[in-house]
């Protein structure tokens, strides 16, 4: 996975609720891009490797807005929930 995406991801605001630690949370993170849906991944890729906006993606893959911000939102916590799964796996290893 592209490592603009992984630091757009990582930096943004509402990504995450508490930062996780440097490279552990990265690859993790990496990870759990890779288990993405495809259409979920398209959706993260254009708004964080792209830096599109919201409305540019729902204009380009001709979805309603709402549903570009749906999809956004879950798929930042399922990210969320992934990388605290797999932190706390590694913590506990």
């Amino acid at each position: 996975m592209c490592e603009d995406v992984l630091a757009a991801l990582a930096e943004d605001p509402a990504w995450h609720t508490q930062p996780a630690p440097g490279m552990v949370s990265l690859e993790a993170l990496r990870g759990c891009l890779g288990k993405l849906a495809d259409a979920s991944r398209t959706v993260v890729d254009l708004r964080y490797k792209d830096n599109q906006s919201c409305e540019s993606i729902a204009k380009k893959l001709q979805r309603p807005l709402e549903s570009i911000y749906v999809t956004l939102s879950r798929t930042r916590q399922q990210l969320r929930e992934c990388v605290r799964r797999q932190l706390s796996t590694r913590g506990s290893a």
